[in-house]
């Protein structure tokens, strides 16, 4: 009777280990799948911000083209 009931016991405490264990690992499997798509929405943000520095950069050095453009103009419709 007391062999049967330690039995349980441990059959009880090891099958409880094993949950928990499958249970962490589950936990650690979605956890890194969470991880790994904040990184690719991370990386698809800088690659998108990066995108639209560069339209800025370009828009800019238009701008001054255009305005020096404009400048020398006005310097020869001055002379």
């Amino acid at each position: 009777m007391v062999v049967s009931v330690i039995t349980a016991y441990y059959s009880y405490r090891l099958n409880k280990a094993k949950s928990d264990r499958e249970t962490a690992k589950d936990q650690f499997d979605r956890l890194t799948d969470e991880i790994e798509k904040t990184k690719r929405e991370r990386d698809e943000y800088y690659e998108k911000t990066k995108k639209q520095d560069q339209q800025i950069l370009k828009l800019k050095k238009d701008l001054l083209m255009q305005q020096s453009e404009a400048k020398q103009r006005e310097a020869k419709n001055d002379k």
